[in-house]
């Protein structure tokens, strides 16, 4: 975390997960005491989300409200082959690219930026199966 900038951090529909957040930010005001750090919260995002469930639309209204821009708009969907990628060592995308989570993964790294056009567009028509 000190070599970070900036943070971002994915959180579940429980109170585990806003007990673990609220630690996170504990400690990242502690490491920018200590050692006069500049270290950011940046955002949540929330996985492992039941869109249709009323659980998650109250908790969502509740992040967003609370967090406000820092409250990343987009939701990675609860997937049985995240589950089966992560037991079997092998990437999301290469696991199941059109399972919903992996759509998910890809909509979140272009909210953030963090790919450029000629490669989105390259991992777009992977994603559709086109060479």
């Amino acid at each position: 975390m000190c070599a970070s900038d900036k943070i971002i951090t994915p959180i579940c529909v429980d109170n585990f997960s806003y007990d673990g957040l609220m630690s996170l930010l504990d400690t990242i005001e502690e490491l920018n005491d200590k050692y006069a750090l500049s270290i950011e919260f940046a955002g949540i995002f929330m996985t492992r989300v039941a869109g249709r469930t009323t659980l998650f639309r109250q908790m969502y209204e509740s992040y967003e409200n609370m967090f406000g821009d820092r409250f990343l708009p987009i939701s990675i969907r609860n997937c049985i082959a995240v589950n089966e990628s992560n037991t079997t060592f092998e990437p999301l995308l290469t696991y199941d690219k059109k399972c919903p989570a992996s759509l998910d993964y890809v909509e979140l790294v272009n909210y953030l930026g963090l790919m450029d056009t000629p490669h989105y567009r390259k991992l777009a028509k992977y994603l559709k199966g086109e060479k």
